[in-house]
């Protein structure tokens, strides 16, 4: 080769390794914004995998569907009851009402008649 066919040939070496690097310069920046993406998205992933374990522990103390059907069960006994006992205090009422009304009948009578005539 001449010197003057590596004249030539330097100028184009050159615009090719130019374009090579800046080829790679935009592909390592493309890297950089997709490795800080993926950064972020593995700190947000991290923040749920503490929530969710959160949630776990939390969720094991909680009443499962056999406790709640036992409250349930015993939320309508305590009703029953109440319905029973609302039942007793109102035949009460109403006996106590006959009795008020019997002991005016004989107070009534007694002050009729006086207490000590008869």
């Amino acid at each position: 080769m001449s010197i003057e066919s590596v004249n030539q040939l330097v100028p184009w070496a050159s615009l090719i390794g130019n374009f090579a690097i800046g080829i790679w310069l935009y592909l390592e920046r493309r890297n950089d914004k997709t490795n800080e993406r993926v950064t972020a998205l593995a700190s947000k992933v991290e923040t749920l995998d503490k929530d969710v374990v959160k949630l776990a522990a939390a969720a094991e103390g909680a009443p499962d569907h056999d406790d709640l059907s036992r409250l349930y069960a015993k939320i309508d006994d305590t009703n029953e009851r109440l319905a029973e006992t609302s039942d007793r205090v109102a035949n009460l009422s109403g006996s106590l009402d006959a009795l008020t009304a019997t002991l005016r009948l004989i107070n009534s009578e007694i002050i009729k008649k006086g207490l000590g005539n008869g």
